[in-house]
């Protein structure tokens, strides 16, 4: 950019906030646009003793970049530019965050986009007028390899600036040691997962296991307890990891890519012999289903801050003590990266987070975690702040996973308890199980003042969600509320009802594994006593209902080929389906559709699946139909009751494409 620096860069700092940088000026001077001055993709050091390194073509002694000049121009770039980038970790991390947009918003299919974008809100005819009504200024004549091209008309200027930008991009990148490139992204993996890491040639890769910097500070050779790739070595995953790597080649020795050392410069060179980092966190730990994450508790209309409080910061309103609290009542781990608050307030769970929530657990995020911390103390933690405020009439409150897919959605009302809104209670849930969970008769006042943010409110005990589940191994995941301070508790399964025989192992714990004497239905019972107080919960389990079961649970219904209700559908697709075999049903049980071009099928199963097989099958003709793969459909779960699942597939494929398409779902009974 022409005059970067020493006069197109603008600094403010509003009162109380980090000084920031913008709005940028001379944006109608840069990328190839102007003249020499701006064409300079290759900016470079030159061979002047009196000046630093990296400088623009021509005399423009503005673009100097990360160095003072000191010649009869005078000084050019200010001083602390010159010392924060003399700062070799300050340098580090502008080398990180390049190398880091280059996998994202700056790759060049990202660039060329953005571009097109706004190229397309131009009218081609907007640059024929622009030259007639400004004839007294007429492009200028370059002479740079970039501008000797012969670029006539608009669509041949957006090339111009493709190329520009590209050009730039690919000598930037050339300027440093490079990144690392793992062969398996972060996210979900199964345990045992391998991972190998690619680095530039000439590198050596240093990586650390949990997550500390490879690099020391300093940007001198790693410390203790950094480990060095073998190339090819797979780096096995068999727990939740967070792997931060960096290439590393003692030898680099030049910023542009001479790789020669210079003696004739007064500044010494800006170098850095560490690639950028990358961060990848494996998690072993699924992602939530929806019923297993829920609000358990929320603060939505605070009390005003005391003068106790106000003492400690006067700007303190009642909006800065909100909070939600997240519950795990699932039966395992489950790894939060990426979950959302999308409606109501805005927050996203990050990876740096690393948040993983035991059966059970906890997880609070505050409006303002400062804030919380004055009232509630600073030994909770708390994620946070997010954005917007709490409806104190109410409102709904939606929650999502990384992928988009809803997992909570509560609808509540301050008329549900008046002592939560703004009366100094809290509104907490009496079930979280409960299939009533989003209607105001499951929410309650909290029983303290201020509420429980991270802890039981009151001595209850969960069984768990009604669950279909095999004849052994079936996990319970019982939950008890124990509030502080409360006696010792201790916990038992019974079986209330069912055609056979439950053993429990253990009997005397929330998470524990039962097996059935016979398939049927079963109510089981999780007690909890402390002290003189006893409460207890029960769960429904579909214990291996398989077809014969089935058939045997709805006496005269015919066989699996009947349809005892005129439908149209079987019995086998009633069962399949966790529908009534005696009760009509309307419409078609798979829905059709097409989203944002894609092909789509909805349907519900059963939960869990041992005795029916659910295939979507496609065909390009009706006649020959194939199995699906992976990566021929996406599958997302829309909803969970414990009984059943809707599923929703989505073809790969965009409709319309070359050629027919046909899909169908396909059920099958398990011999």
């Amino acid at each position: 950019c022409v005059d970067a620096l020493r006069l197109s860069a603008f600094w403010h700092k509003d009162r109380d906030a980090k000084m920031a940088a913008g709005p940028l000026w001379d944006f109608d001077r840069a990328f190839a646009s102007a003249d020499e001055r701006s064409v300079a993709w290759m900016a470079r050091v030159v061979a002047n003793p009196n000046n630093g390194i990296w400088r623009a073509n021509g005399s423009d002694y503005g673009t100097d970049w990360f160095n003072k000049s000191t010649d009869a121009v005078g000084v050019q770039t200010p001083v602390w530019w010159d010392a924060l980038f003399r700062d070799p970790d300050f340098y580090q991390q502008y080398i990180d965050r390049w190398e880091e947009l280059r996998t994202g918003p700056f790759t060049q299919a990202s660039i060329e986009a953005l571009i097109d974008g706004w190229n397309a809100e131009i009218n081609p005819d907007a640059a024929i007028r622009d030259v007639r009504r400004w004839p007294a200024n007429p492009k200028r004549a370059y002479s740079s390899t970039i501008t000797k091209l012969s670029y006539t008309g608009q669509a041949a200027e957006v090339r111009r600036l493709k190329d520009f930008m590209r050009l730039r991009g690919n000598f930037m990148d050339s300027q440093w040691v490079g990144r690392v490139s793992p062969s398996v992204p972060a996210g979900t993996v199964t345990p045992g997962t391998a991972v190998t890491l690619t680095g530039p040639a000439g590198a050596v890769i240093h990586y650390t296991l949990d997550g500390t910097d490879p690099r020391p500070s300093g940007g001198g050779p790693p410390g203790a307890g950094v480990l060095t790739y073998t190339e090819g070595a797979p780096i096995v995953i068999n727990a939740t990891t967070r792997l931060r790597a960096r290439a590393r080649n003692a030898a680099h020795t030049a910023l542009t890519g001479l790789n020669r050392p210079s003696t004739n410069l007064n500044n010494p060179l800006l170098l850095s012999t560490w690639g950028g980092a990358v961060d990848l966190r494996y998690s072993t730990d699924q992602p939530p289903q929806p019923g297993t994450l829920v609000i358990t508790e929320f603060n939505f209309h605070a009390t005003d801050p005391t003068q106790a409080e106000l003492a400690i910061n006067p700007a303190l309103t009642d909006n800065d003590f909100e909070f939600v609290e997240l519950r795990n009542i699932g039966p395992a781990s489950m790894d939060l990266t990426g979950v959302k608050f999308t409606t109501g307030i805005t927050y996203a769970i990050s990876a740096e987070s690393a948040v993983t929530l035991a059966p059970g657990q906890y997880l609070l995020i505050a409006s303002n975690p400062a804030g919380f911390a004055v009232r509630y103390g600073a030994s909770i933690p708390v994620l946070g702040p997010w954005a917007g405020n709490l409806s104190n009439s109410g409102e709904t409150l939606t929650v999502t996973d990384a992928a988009g897919s809803a997992l909570i959605n509560l609808t509540y009302n301050d008329a549900w308890s008046p002592q939560a809104d703004g009366g100094g209670a809290t509104m907490t849930v009496v079930d979280p199980a409960s299939p009533n969970y989003n209607t105001g008769g499951n929410w309650t006042a909290s029983s303290q003042t201020g509420g429980t943010p991270g802890s039981a409110d009151h001595f209850a005990v969960f069984a768990g969600r009604d669950t279909g589940a095999l004849l052994s191994g079936v996990p319970l995941a019982g939950l008890p509320d124990v509030p502080a301070g409360s006696p010792p508790v201790t916990l038992a399964w019974s079986k209330t009802s069912g055609p056979g025989t439950v053993t429990f192992t253990p009997a005397d714990a929330a998470a524990a594994t039962a097996a059935f004497s016979q398939p049927g239905v079963y109510i089981l019972k999780l007690t909890a006593t402390s002290g003189a107080a006893q409460v207890s919960d029960e769960v429904t389990v579909y214990a291996n209902h398989s077809p014969a079961s089935w058939l045997a649970a709805h006496p005269g219904i015919g066989s699996l080929t009947d349809d005892f209700d005129g439908d149209g559908r079987g019995n086998l697709l009633e069962y399949a389906l966790g529908s009534d075999p005696s009760v009509a049903d309307a419409g078609s049980p798979v829905t059709a559709a097409r989203e944002n071009g894609h092909l789509t099928l909805t349907w519900k199963r059963l939960r869990p699946q041992a005795a029916v097989s659910y295939a979507v099958e496609i065909s390009s003709d009706l006649m020959s139909f194939h199995a699906a793969s992976a990566g021929e459909f996406t599958e997302t779960i829309l909803a969970d009751d414990g009984l059943t699942q809707t599923v929703k597939a989505t073809d790969t494929t965009i409709a319309g494409a070359p050629g027919k398409r046909f899909v169908r779902l396909k059920i099958t009974a398990v011999p």
